[in-house]
């Protein structure tokens, strides 16, 4: 595996300290020396997490074709056909990968891509963050 994503592993899922956002809030600021601010709110339904990330994702992201991702991108998935979770993404050689912190396990994980439908989670879409000043200025106009 990759050095970075392997320190993560097996670190504690935490309702609303320490789930799949911060997880990946936590690994652009150490890995990818971005501090991205990302929301703090978080719904305790399916349908209403669904919402905060659709309404989210314009502001923080740029979607990407798969071929372009690159280590530290962001996946969003999709799990009981809702978007209620994120991951990061990496390759090691030819084989892709998304490092995330799933509540049904408890704890960070790392999965090949293609091996994701085998825990019920659909791939939405690949996605590279925005510069943080247009992530600030599209937060602001909200």
């Amino acid at each position: 595996m990759v050095d970075w994503a392997d320190k993560y592993v097996g670190m504690p899922y935490e309702d609303g300290v320490f789930d799949c956002t911060h997880l990946v809030g936590l690994v652009q600021q150490q890995e990818f020396d971005r501090q991205i601010p990302l929301p703090t709110d978080r719904s305790n339904t399916t349908f209403g997490l669904s919402a905060q990330i659709d309404l989210h994702k314009e502001n923080y992201f740029k979607p990407l074709e798969e071929a372009d991702a690159i280590d530290g991108d962001v996946i969003i998935m999709r799990c009981k056909g809702r978007l209620n979770h994120i991951g990061i993404f990496f390759r090691k050689g030819e084989t892709k990968y998304v490092l995330h912190n799933i509540k049904n396990i408890g704890a960070v994980v790392i999965h090949k891509i293609r091996d994701l439908e085998r825990y019920n989670i659909d791939l939405e879409g690949y996605y590279r963050f925005r510069p943080i000043t247009e992530i600030e200025a599209k937060i602001q106009d909200k």
